[in-house]
């Protein structure tokens, strides 16, 4: 029997649903910028606002966001495209070697 592509589809929807709503992935910036200069280039990769920067640098080196993979993907790009080291992981899982 042929396969459905239109099941994928909604399976995939609703597996993004779930991470989502568990916040199953997590961005993790690996180390903390050398300076307010490098601070800036990664509030502006991660969208937030200057009154944000207290809580930014609070939160690095760590994690900076959850979610469901398919929307931290962009914001990764977004940060090594500024020339900072993060990763993408499971949230809960220890970083690889």
């Amino acid at each position: 029997m042929a396969r459905d592509p239109s099941s994928d589809r909604v399976d995939e929807a609703a597996l993004e649903q779930r991470e989502r709503a568990e916040g199953a992935f997590e961005i993790h910036i690996d180390v903390a910028p050398a300076d307010d200069a490098a601070f800036h280039r990664l509030r502006t990769a991660l969208r937030l606002s200057r009154a944000d920067i207290p809580w930014l640098k609070e939160r690095v080196p760590g994690v900076v966001r959850r979610g469901a993979r398919v929307d931290l993907l962009p914001v990764l790009g977004r940060i090594r495209e500024v020339g900072h080291q993060a990763s993408l992981r499971r949230r809960g899982s220890e970083p690889g070697p």
